[in-house]
């Protein structure tokens, strides 16, 4: 080998030694660098004409386990749709109440069953009235409470959402942006390494949010495929990248609805297919955060809303036996029913039949029954014609109340507007009248007794007919609210010269405190529970259970995929992690190579200076 070929091989070991010397100073300075993988430059021989003509640096290449990354990948698309879940379900549990503390609905609904079980005691206890009203609007309040933070808590998920969308939207733009440096550095021979871990960075957070899957191209790019909402599988990333619009709702109420809003594709049709759309099967924790927002609380919701709606039934049904709030204290005052018929609140106006007898009995200042009416409803119903509404129930009682002896006027009335609500008079002008007796009216709204039907003395009221958001805005009678007298206690007596409401008759009272111990059948919420057969305590403590299993299922299966995760995490940064022993002893072989090829070049420099000296 002549001196010049020495010389050509020393400096290409110099040079090659000093890449690799930068190369392992990288790794060192980059160790704790999240997403950083050890880096690797290996000499090769530089071959011309089949002759070794010193050694070159090789590509410089990461040390990745793409199987262990991919892993890991999907491992944390799974913890992210369980940390997410596990946080929303926790919340809730402190909303609704735990096992283990005493500020649950099914306590607050024990507590009212209590006061009434006093009351039933000492029915004209002013103190128990007082408990009673007090534990009745607590549960009243308990239930406005749960619903208004439940709703809140499906605004805090809508939030996030806007957040993820947006998270999700700059993370597939660098992965483009990315892919396009990739490939233009691929064609121009240029290190990709750093630009390759980079891109995995944004594809670490993109699993994170969604489940996606990806596979290479033979320029270096890759491309992104993410799950939608009809669990088809679409692509994020190609040539270029896809982008998500989310418009958050101005008002989210209880119960999921199309108005909530979801991420939909920019420029999809319109309405957009499933296809294109995000929905709870896109996993990771956008998934996780829509299948919170418009299924986990909303079922939980009606669960909610349909305990609520048995409370006010099944204690109004009770409470309805009672004459004390449905009293008028003079001839020009009336007593008006809570429930409206017909209009866009209204309840279902429409009449099946009616039967029993309705009692009305006039009262006189002293509170004894000076007379007494009563309709037969059989009358009533045989006036009734085909497809009824409640207007056709007022016209045939007043035809039927007019035809008994002493009654001078139509005791029945509906009010104006659209609101039909019914209304309730003296028969003959009287001070004082009180409704009792067996009458039942069946119809759109259901089969109830007479003053349970038309809510002429109800405990609780709500407002709307349906269902939903019912715990919203179930609350204590304001007229009983603002005086416990008014609460019912005893039934009518319907016997002249004697008591309309008899000293110490506890009847309502009992009744009401039975239905806190009576089991019935609960019909489906639509939400988490089947229909049961169950009191209401019952039914609060089943929400409770379901909420509390529900909750250490998730939790117990986030812990596990942690612990799934941090192995897989643990054996990829084994793999792609910086050893910085290893580093440093790394550093030490390419410095005596440095150090070598430095003492080749130096001989050299000597031989050449001789030769030098020789010939001249």
């Amino acid at each position: 080998m002549s001196l010049s070929g020495s010389l050509f091989h020393g400096i290409s070991g110099l040079q090659t030694a000093q890449r690799q010397i930068e190369v392992t100073s990288g790794n060192v300075s980059n160790a704790n660098v999240d997403g950083y993988s050890q880096k690797t430059a290996a000499a090769v021989t530089r071959m011309v004409d089949g002759q070794s003509s010193g050694v070159d640096i090789g590509p410089i290449r990461r040390e990745v386990d793409t199987y262990l990354d991919s892993e890991a990948m999907r491992a944390r698309t799974e913890l992210g749709a369980l940390n997410t879940r596990s946080e929303y379900l926790n919340r809730f549990g402190k909303v609704f109440g735990t096992l283990s503390n005493d500020s649950t609905l099914a306590n607050g609904l024990n507590a009212l069953s209590s006061a009434l079980e006093a009351l039933s005691i000492e029915p004209e206890s002013a103190s128990a009235r007082r408990d009673v009203v007090e534990a009745a609007d607590a549960v009243a309040r308990q239930f406005n409470r749960i619903s208004t933070e439940t709703t809140d808590l499906r605004v805090e998920a809508s939030n996030e959402i806007d957040q993820g969308v947006a998270t999700i939207n700059d993370a597939l733009d660098s992965v483009a942006e990315l892919n396009d440096e990739i490939s233009r550095a691929e064609a121009l021979d240029r290190p990709t390494a750093d630009l390759r871990d980079e891109r995995d960075r944004q594809l670490e957070t993109l699993s994170e949010w969604m489940d996606i899957s990806t596979f290479s191209r033979d320029n270096g790019a890759i491309a992104v495929m993410g799950k939608m909402a009809d669990g088809s599988t679409k692509m994020l990333v190609d040539s270029s990248a896809v982008q998500f619009d989310f418009t958050k709702a101005n008002a989210l109420g209880p119960i999921a609805t199309a108005s909530d809003g979801v991420p939909t594709l920019v420029n999809a049709g319109t309405p957009a297919a499933a296809s294109d759309q995000l929905g709870a099967t896109t996993g990771g924790r956008l998934g996780a955060l829509l299948d919170v927002r418009d299924n986990t609380l909303t079922d939980f919701h009606r669960d909610i809303d349909r305990l609520a709606q048995t409370v006010r039934d099944r204690v109004n049904a009770a409470h309805n036996l009672g004459t004390a709030g449905n009293a008028a204290t003079a001839s020009s005052e009336t007593i008006t029913g809570s429930r409206a018929f017909g209009g866009a609140d209204g309840f279902p106006d429409g009449i099946t039949s009616v039967s029993g007898t309705l009692t009305l009995s006039e009262v006189d200042g002293d509170g004894n029954v000076t007379d007494t009416y009563n309709i037969d409803m059989g009358l009533v119903d045989s006036a009734l014609p085909t497809g009824a509404t409640v207007s056709d129930l007022q016209d045939a009682l007043n035809a039927v109340a007019t035809s008994l002896p002493g009654v001078t006027n139509n005791p029945f009335d509906l009010t104006g507007g659209t609101d039909g609500r019914l209304v309730m008079s003296a028969p003959n002008g009287s001070d004082f009248t009180v409704s009792g007796g067996s009458a039942t009216v069946e119809g759109a709204a259901g089969e109830r007794n007479f003053s349970h039907y038309f809510g002429l003395n109800n405990l609780f009221e709500t407002s709307g007919t349906t269902l939903t958001g019912v715990a919203g805005n179930i609350r204590v009678n304001a007229d009983i609210k603002m005086d416990p007298a008014e609460l019912s206690a005893g039934r009518a007596s319907t016997t002249v010269d004697q008591q309309a409401v008899p000293v110490g008759d506890a009847g309502v009272a009992q009744a009401m405190a039975a239905a806190f111990e009576a089991r019935g059948t609960i019909a489906a919420s639509g939400g988490n529970l089947k229909a049961v057969d169950t009191t209401m305590s019952g039914y609060a403590a089943d929400i409770l259970s379901f909420q509390a299993s529900e909750t250490s299922r998730t939790d117990t299966a986030r812990d596990f995929q942690q612990t799934m995760y941090d192995e897989l995490k643990f054996r990829s940064d084994s793999k792609s992690g910086v050893n910085i022993d290893e580093e440093l002893s790394n550093m030490l072989v390419f410095e005596q190579a440095y150090n070598a090829s430095a003492r080749v070049i130096s001989t050299v420099q000597e031989m050449f200076d001789t030769l030098d000296r020789m010939i001249n």
